[in-house]
């Protein structure tokens, strides 16, 4: 496990309860924080399942997984009833999210990644170590700094022929949305200037580590990923920025709710350093922007 992956240094209290009735609640997860108990985590103290059945005072029920980097939404059942529902509408990929993530480069428009993915053991994942460092920057803002914000794109998805997958891996489906891009006067990596962008991400299947693994596939790694991405860009932002850890948050899902049949939407706000970067970048509307200009933005762009 990557350090930056815990950014937790000191107890949480509590979580934000986002959406809570008699068979449900929603969660903001910070990010560093795990689901529920692991093997490979016996030293950890605190859950996101241990403190939401405390906040509630009982018993909960995990529905769907959110990776220990990622912040965001987070939804558990509180019976049996409530969880054997959800479950099912997260099995038959009835229930969509949306991410929000900082990425490398330029990521322009709307588009579809469509690329299988080898299954992951827990365990079983490779990391990197690197010794790559950044030269501070004097001051506390970026002169010259080139901020383009992006406009919603509902563009048509080309229909494509779903090939066999070899048996090791799984079909794997993200859809993304740009919404804002910024090149900065740094020397980050061997160009004279870094360019980074704001988007909007949907999965269409739920494989682990889906969404980070499709954004280094296209070379547009999320900014912040200890085991895909790059390390000079995240001690970038770690050091000069001063946000580290994985820039990806779950901010929005929307669900029929187990009983009623009603449909939830519901929204989180990323939490504070996150939201710091987003400002610092020039970014602090593109996402009210987004919410205010998509119709449905529970729905990926087809």
């Amino acid at each position: 496990m990557k350090k930056d992956e815990n950014l937790n240094r000191y107890p949480l209290k509590s979580l934000e309860i986002i959406y809570r009735d008699k068979e449900l609640v929603v969660v903001n997860k910070p990010a560093g924080l795990l689901v529920h108990r692991s093997a490979m985590d016996r030293h950890e103290t605190q859950f996101a399942l241990q403190m939401t059945r405390e906040q509630v005072g009982g018993r909960v029920f995990p529905v769907h997984r959110l990776d220990r980097p990622t912040s965001g939404l987070l939804v558990f059942a509180l019976n049996r009833h409530g969880a054997r529902e959800l479950s099912r509408q997260f099995e038959n990929k009835q229930v969509k999210k949306v991410y929000l993530a900082v990425v490398r480069g330029y990521l322009q428009g709307a588009g579809t990644i469509d690329h299988g993915l080898e299954n992951i053991k827990k365990g079983k994942i490779k990391t990197k170590v690197t010794c790559d460092t950044i030269p501070p920057l004097h001051g506390n803002g970026f002169e010259g700094a080139t901020t383009v914000q992006g406009q919603v794109s509902q563009g048509k998805e080309q229909k494509k022929d779903r090939t066999a997958l070899p048996c090791s891996k799984q079909a794997a489906i993200t859809d993304y949305v740009n919404l804002a891009t910024v090149e900065l006067p740094v020397r980050v990596d061997k160009y004279p200037t870094s360019r980074y962008s704001l988007v909007a991400l949907y999965p269409g299947t739920g494989r682990r580590h889906q969404l980070r693994r499709h954004m280094k596939h296209i070379s547009h790694p999320i900014v912040g990923d200890t085991i895909y991405g790059k390390s000079r860009h995240n001690d970038f932002f770690k050091h000069t920025l001063h946000c580290k850890g994985l820039l990806l948050c779950a901010v929005n899902i929307s669900f029929v709710h187990p009983v009623t049949g009603t449909k939830i939407n519901l929204w989180a706000r990323p939490d504070d350093r996150f939201q710091g970067v987003l400002d610092r970048l020039g970014w602090k509307d593109a996402l009210a922007n987004f919410k205010k200009n998509a119709n449905n933005l529970s729905q990926a762009p087809h």
